[in-house]
């Protein structure tokens, strides 16, 4: 079984090392096909890349898994949907996965996913539990993953992007990712997959992965981007936007206006507020009410 894994980068120097090490060093039954997509970086992402291929060509690297083969790009692309959609089009795997820059696997999370995969012939995606970790790659949290459920998935993203595999034929079926998603694509992903293949997915109670998390990281620089595409894509996708979704993005507006002085025109202000128009919907009005009817003392404490 071939697993292909992609990993789109830009200007990631000083997390790079730590994911490519990561990938490479994953053993098991399987051979390993890893991509590394960069968007054209001016730091010294390339020349990481280029010793890492030295390694493993030179034999200074050897592989734990059945084989390995390593390629990597450096050029402009169109973002981070854009690099992962090209590494797609490039993989011949019949397991893909995509793993960012900054973000690492677990030993042994490939070889999980495998036994896995080979032992349910029907799941056709997969994916585990993550922590979030600091700049400096310390576990902070976990990330609130749980059993797949597509309702969940619209009240919550319950699944961490880099724990997740799926069969290629899932690219054939639901098609790649959205390029015109900045912060959003991951999310959309898994709902278009849900859709078409709700009870082929599989969780393992397992941790896999880590995401990092920090204020220069594309999530936290963009949160205002990544609310706006998430709420836009529950109503395209489910008619309604989920009270757990509402209250997060409010929450985020708060924190807003807190840290950013509130200075400019009315329209850049009330920007802030987009999360406004989804109250007018019924659902979600409904979907808000009991949200915060089961949480208030959770809220109340925070």
């Amino acid at each position: 079984m071939i697993v292909s894994i992609i990993t789109p980068s830009y200007n990631q120097g000083d997390f790079l090392a730590d994911t490519l090490e990561s990938v490479l060093t994953q053993s098991g039954n399987f051979f390993l096909e890893y991509i590394v997509i960069d968007g054209g970086s001016s730091d010294n992402s390339v020349e990481i890349l280029r010793q890492f291929e030295y390694e493993l060509k030179s034999g200074a690297r050897s592989a734990r898994c059945k084989g390995i083969t390593f390629r990597w790009h450096s050029e402009r692309d169109n973002g981070q949907a854009d690099g992962v959609n090209k590494g797609f089009a490039q993989a011949s795997g019949s397991i893909f996965g995509w793993l960012n820059s900054d973000d690492t696997y677990f030993p042994g999370a490939i070889s999980t996913v495998v036994e896995q995969m080979e032992s349910h012939l029907n799941d056709v995606m997969v994916y585990g539990n993550a922590y979030y970790t600091d700049k400096r790659g310390e576990i902070t949290e976990r990330y609130p993953s749980e059993p797949f459920s597509l309702k969940r998935l619209s009240e919550k993203c319950i699944v961490c992007q880099p724990a997740v595999f799926f069969r290629s034929e899932v690219l054939t079926q639901v098609g790649s990712l959205d390029p015109n998603l900045q912060a959003s694509m991951d999310f959309d992903f898994w709902i278009r997959i849900g859709k078409r293949f709700e009870g082929k997915i599989a969780f393992i109670d397992d941790y896999l992965a880590t995401s990092r998390m920090y204020s220069e990281n594309k999530t936290c620089s963009i949160r205002t981007t990544v609310h706006k595409e998430s709420t836009a894509l529950l109503q395209k996708h489910f008619g309604y936007v989920g009270g757990e979704w509402i209250v997060s993005c409010f929450y985020d507006v708060i924190q807003d206006f807190r840290n950013i002085p509130l200075t400019g025109s009315a329209a850049l202000i009330l920007q802030r507020l987009f999360v406004l128009q989804y109250l007018i919907n019924v659902k979600t009005l409904l979907s808000l009410g009991a949200f915060l009817r089961t949480n208030m003392y959770k809220l109340f404490l925070h």
